[in-house]
C-alpha cells in the first residue's frame, strides 16, 4: 500500500516537503476547528468559509506528525502560507482527492464487513446487525 493509499500527501514545498495525512483524525480535527459536526464536513468543504482550507490542511498536518507522537510546530499561518505558495487550486484537488479516498475506504470497510439486516423469529418487526 502506497502513501496515497494510507491517505498521506507530501505537498513540495520550497522550504521542504510537508506531510499531510487525511484520514479519521485529520477529518476530526477539522471539524473541531470549524465548529462543524463529521456529516456536515462535505458541506462545508463544497462551500468553504474563509478558513476552511486553511483548516483542512493545518489538520491534515497536524493529524500526521501526531499519529508520530510528534509536537505540530506549524500554525495556521504557516498553511496559508503553503496555500499561496503551491496554489489553491491544487489544495482543492488534495481536498477532493482526499474526501473520495476516505469514502472509498468506508465503503471498502462496509463490504468487507458483510453486514446485512436481520429480522429475529422472536420479533420480525425488530431488525439487527449481524456479520456474515
Amino acid at each position: 500500500m502506497n502513501l496515497h493509499e494510507r491517505g498521506i500527501v507530501e505537498l513540495q514545498l520550497e522550504s521542504g516537503p510537508v506531510k499531510l495525512k487525511f484520514g479519521t483524525l485529520s477529518f476530526g480535527i477539522f471539524c473541531q476547528m470549524e465548529g462543524i459536526k463529521l456529516h456536515q464536513m462535505q458541506g462545508r468543504l463544497m462551500v468553504p468559509e474563509g478558513f476552511t482550507q486553511i483548516n483542512f490542511v493545518y489538520a491534515a498536518a497536524a493529524a500526521y506528525l501526531q499519529l508520530r507522537k510528534e509536537k505540530v510546530p506549524y500554525t495556521p499561518p504557516d498553511v496559508a502560507e503553503w496555500i499561496d505558495e503551491v496554489g489553491e487550486e491544487r489544495i482543492a484537488v488534495l481536498m477532493a482527492e482526499s474526501l473520495a479516498a476516505w469514502e472509498e475506504k468506508k465503503r471498502q470497510q462496509r463490504e468487507k464487513m458483510n453486514l446485512t439486516t436481520m429480522t429475529t423469529p422472536e420479533s420480525p418487526s425488530s431488525s439487527t446487525l449481524t456479520t456474515v
